[in-house]
């Protein structure tokens, strides 16, 4: 089928990676916060959901380290009409704390037939950025 992409988490990772997908507005996708289990892979296709062709933001990630759940950082997926069963895996990295403590985990995103980018402001999903005690 045309213009989907299918997210997944990397096969580094161990557990469930639980992610949410958002438009350019920062609005949660189809219209309420949700979490998809990538363990399971998730499909992505505007169209069934009656969203618009545009490009969209996976962001707020859960798991899979249980002493540090949040992933911070959102990855942009700049979909378009000319994407066909496009892949996105996502990992998990960490960026070590400054004074010691536990570090923060943040989005690596990998894009195979579509471009990705990871979004290191916190904008437009507000709450998305490193903690200051990581930066």
């Amino acid at each position: 089928m045309a213009n989907q992409v299918t997210i997944k988490q990397s096969p580094e990772l161990q557990g469930t990676f639980l992610a949410s997908v958002f438009n350019e507005q920062g609005t949660p996708v189809p219209n309420v916060w949700q979490e998809f289990n990538l363990a399971k892979e998730m499909v992505w296709d505007p169209t069934k959901y009656g969203a618009k062709v545009t490009p969209f933001y996976i962001a707020k990630g859960i798991g899979p380290d249980p002493n540090n759940q949040f992933v911070a950082y959102e990855v942009l997926v700049k979909f378009n009409t000319a994407t066909e069963n496009a892949v996105v895996t996502l990992g998990i990295a960490q960026v070590t704390n400054p004074d010691g403590g536990a570090g923060c985990n943040y989005f690596t995103a990998h894009g195979e037939g579509v471009a990705v980018e990871v979004i290191k402001t916190g904008v437009p999903v507000a709450g998305t950025e490193l903690p200051a005690r990581c930066s």
